[in-house]
């Protein structure tokens, strides 16, 4: 493994905050989302679709990121230590 310069790391710690930062406004806002859902859910039976809407929604989500991130940006980004 190569050791990276002061500039490479402190790009690195960077984007790895970034990213971070996305993912919890990502996470903060589904928790909006799904909490409206479920407080507009006139029955069980709403709530239960709204529930498997929302986290077949999220899984979709979740596998087009982990693709984008292993194809498309992972020579972008140098590597994390």
């Amino acid at each position: 493994m190569t050791e990276l310069s002061d500039s490479q790391a402190a790009e690195s710690r960077a984007w790895r905050s970034l990213l971070q930062g996305l993912m919890f406004d990502t996470s903060a806002a589904a928790v909006l989302v799904l909490f409206t859902v479920i407080s507009k859910a006139n029955a069980w039976g709403d709530f239960e679709w709204a529930i498997v809407g929302f986290t077949l929604f999220k899984s979709v989500c979740v596998s087009g990121l982990s693709y984008l991130m292993r194809r498309v940006f992972s020579s972008a980004f140098p590597p994390v230590r």
